[in-house]
């Protein structure tokens, strides 16, 4: 399959530029730049991200009927022609636009999502559920995907997980919600252990709340 003869080349990818970032980060620490050494940190995660997203495009989980449409790219260069899951082949003059489904809301569902499943979701199947849950609200250029099948909304996906996987806490740097790659190649999702401790209260909260609104029936005989 395409997707098994591309992975090396994409792991090698991954090894040169954990390989390069180590040597940087290497010479900060030297200095006691932490500083910087977080910023390195970070770019390592954002690009290993788009790697994963990368590798995992070439194995698209939507079987859905294509046509031709042109969609205007970010730098304003000549229009390429993409592939557009719709009846009509609009060209889109803003593609700057706001995601249909907000990032807060996206990173929500993501973290909702993992939870569920006892911590752990392999991406695909978090690709498939976003999909199923949110695509009747994607514009025609959110369902545009290049010849390579990357589309829109994945992306969107990505980046919010990519979000995730940074400290939200200036001081504590293992504050994030989803597990960094590291480096190392995933085919899922895992939340951190702070991220499912969160998840931990967050669903006691909803069964309390759910008690209180709801109350057993022995409660109500008693009452």
């Amino acid at each position: 399959m395409k997707n098994e003869i591309l992975q090396p080349v994409i792991e090698t990818l991954q090894y040169k530029v954990n390989s390069t970032l180590g040597e940087f980060a290497k010479a900060f620490i030297e200095r006691s730049d932490y500083e910087t050494l977080g910023s390195i940190a970070k770019i390592g995660i954002d690009v290993n991200s788009f790697l994963d997203g990368l590798f995992l495009s070439y194995s698209s989980i939507e079987h859905l009927p294509l046509i031709e449409a042109e969609l205007v790219n970010e730098n304003n260069d000549e229009p390429e022609t993409v592939e557009v899951v719709t009846k009509e082949s609009p060209r889109v003059s803003n593609p700057k636009s706001v995601f249909s489904v907000s990032n807060e809301d996206t990173k929500d569902w993501i973290f909702d999502y993992i939870g569920k499943r006892g911590g752990r979701a392999l991406i695909t199947d978090v690709c498939d559920g976003f999909y199923k849950e949110y695509s009747h609200l994607f514009t025609a250029r959110e369902l545009a995907i290049d010849s390579k099948n990357n589309s829109i909304w994945k992306k969107h996906v990505y980046r919010r997980v990519c979000d995730m996987r940074v400290s939200t806490d200036k001081k504590n740097k293992s504050h994030y919600l989803i597990v960094p790659t590291f480096g190392r190649r995933c085919d899922y999702y895992e939340l951190s252990t702070h991220g499912a401790r969160l998840y931990q209260q967050e669903l006691k909260r909803v069964e309390e709340k759910k008690a209180w609104y709801f109350p057993s029936d022995e409660m109500e005989m008693t009452g």
